[in-house]
């Protein structure tokens, strides 16, 4: 886990409890799962750019795109992700 060293220490000096979190894991990353989306709408069809403009217009649309009652049905369903990868927090 990347984390800077001023953190730990701050962690350690609260007594903060922190939980091991799986490296690499999109399941519990709600970013990589909205930049999929975005990536797919983007690339419909295979479609090629070309100029990075285009392609940032493009993201911009489909972002603008994107209904904000589905962005908050991903943060919801990312409510209960954990218990799934860290059974031991069920019941916390």
């Amino acid at each position: 886990m990347h984390a800077s060293q001023a953190t730990k220490s701050w962690l350690l000096k609260n007594r903060t409890n922190v939980m091991d979190w799986p490296t690499c894991s999109p399941d519990l990353n709600s970013m990589e799962n909205l930049s999929s989306i975005l990536a797919r709408w983007a690339n419909c069809n295979h479609r090629q750019f070309p100029t990075i403009y285009e392609l940032k217009s493009t993201i911009i649309d489909a972002w603008e795109d994107i209904e904000s009652d589905f962005l908050k049905h991903l943060m919801n369903s990312m409510l209960n992700r954990p218990l799934k990868w860290f059974p031991t927090l069920e019941g916390r």
